[in-house]
């Protein structure tokens, strides 16, 4: 335990977390199942709350996505490039 509140740091994890729901469409249960932790925790995380690395490292493994992705800075301008490049990706 490093001594510090995970609220501490409210960087743009939750943001980017909330992003990456909205793009992909999942719902908390099947990401909390599959992450292995309870809707409520999940809901925590999406509300600022900071995941453990290794809780992060699954929820970015059920995004297709690095853990380090999750705390990157992005705007609403960013997010929004991000979701056209994926559509036309896709």
């Amino acid at each position: 335990m490093s001594g510090y509140p995970s609220e501490i740091a409210t960087p743009p994890v939750a943001a980017n977390l909330n992003a990456e729901f909205e793009r992909v469409g999942l719902t908390n249960e099947f990401v909390a199942r599959h992450v292995g932790v309870s809707e409520r925790t999940l809901r925590r995380w999406r509300k600022g709350r900071i995941p453990a690395w290794h809780d992060l490292l699954k929820v970015a493994d059920v995004f297709g996505r690095e853990a380090h992705w999750f705390y990157i800075e992005r705007d609403e301008a960013d997010l929004a490039r991000i979701a056209a490049c994926q559509e036309v990706a896709a």
